[in-house]
């Protein structure tokens, strides 16, 4: 039996709908196996770059965004490994997360789609299993750090918790208080922000 890998894409913007979608499609799909795609187990690694090990406030930030999915699920989910010393694989200007050797959230600059896009995520999937996340961040944003609610600069907080969202195999959901809504939010806290908990039973067994 062909066992097909396939590369999902999510992203998110300030003002424009986001979008999920399926990249290099080559076998059966995940959804096809019986439930959403999903890791095999947890906790999942996940490494950071130089860029955010080197500001202790996005430090910060990432640990803050990998509490939040913790907390909601009750239950450790990530390992976090801080800094990777290595580099992203780019290839025509896209991270290849095929060849990526960690799960990493990292600077991405030039960046290479569209300059609304604050960031995104790509998975790769197997027969409904999720085997390598990387999110990439727009190195042209200028974001703010900590809670910064209500601030008119994007949270990165924020950002990456949504991102985070993706990571764990979350899509977009259409509720606007919640954190995997597509629009970014800036008039409300992160603490204010729901979970989808049909799709948060299911993915975080």
């Amino acid at each position: 039996m062909r066992l097909g890998f396939r590369i999902i894409t999510c992203f998110l913007v300030p003002l424009a709908l986001a979008a999920c979608g399926a990249g290099d499609d080559s076998g059966p799909k995940g959804q096809e196996q019986g439930g959403r795609p999903r890791w095999k187990s947890f906790s999942v690694e996940i490494n950071i770059d130089q860029k955010i090990s080197d500001s202790p406030e996005a430090t910060a930030d990432v640990l803050a965004a990998i509490d939040f999915w913790e907390t909601k699920a009750s239950r450790k989910l990530f390992v976090f490994r801080g800094q990777w010393n290595g580099q992203q694989l780019i290839e025509g200007g896209i991270a290849n997360p095929f060849k990526s050797p960690v799960n990493q959230a990292f600077h991405q600059s030039p960046w290479p789609y569209e300059a609304s896009v604050l960031a995104m995520n790509m998975r790769v999937e197997r027969v409904g299993k999720i085997e390598k996340s990387l999110i990439s961040i727009n190195d042209n944003y200028l974001f703010c750090f900590g809670p910064c609610a209500r601030n008119p600069v994007v949270s990165f907080r924020k950002v990456v918790t949504h991102e985070l969202g993706h990571f764990l195999g979350f899509n977009h959901n259409d509720d606007t208080k919640n954190v995997m809504y597509a629009f970014y939010r800036g008039d409300q806290s992160l603490a204010e922000m729901s979970v989808d908990w049909a799709s948060m039973a299911e993915l975080i067994k």
